[in-house]
């Protein structure tokens, strides 16, 4: 059937509002959970607060790496990364750095994802912004300095 044009069985239903998505179950105690990503590509990480969302009504509790303690420090990757041989895993919440947009800063748990949404936006995260390595194409040039930092944990030095 290449070329041809299938009949759709499922738009009928679809654009007279008869679908259902996952956002339209619902079951009592059900929690929601959202994630603050950097907005950064690579910078320190000054302030990580989240006492203004776990004061919202409805909110159970706002991390950041430092509420974590040592509990899950690293995840694995998923393709088994490793630099020079070596194993790696990534923070699951930054700790001082970020290394890329979209890094997770801080997790919030709320009861609705009115709520969560209200919380993610009341998490406060400022940086100071490093040097970052946009692209390794051309090659780096000698005075242009490298990121530094926790960029890569390593699971073992072996």
């Amino acid at each position: 059937m290449i070329g041809a044009s299938p009949r759709r069985k499922e738009d009928q239903r679809l654009l007279t509002g008869g679908g259902r998505f996952l956002d339209d179950l619902t079951r009592e105690g059900v929690l929601h959970l959202g994630v603050v990503r950097s907005a950064e590509a690579h910078a320190r990480l000054t302030t990580v607060a989240t006492t203004a969302a776990c004061a919202l009504p409805g909110v159970v509790l706002a991390w950041s790496a430092s509420d974590l303690g040592e509990i899950t420090p690293h995840v694995p990757t998923a393709y088994g990364g490793a630099h020079k041989g070596r194993p790696w895993a990534q923070p699951v919440l930054a700790r001082e750095v970020v290394r890329y947009v979209g890094e997770p800063v801080a997790v919030v748990v709320a009861e609705n994802p009115y709520r969560l949404a209200d919380a993610l936006d009341a998490v406060t995260v400022e940086y100071e912004r490093l040097p970052a390595l946009p692209t390794m194409c051309p090659p780096i040039a000698p005075e242009q300095p490298l990121p530094r930092g926790p960029a890569l944990t390593f699971l073992h030095d072996g």
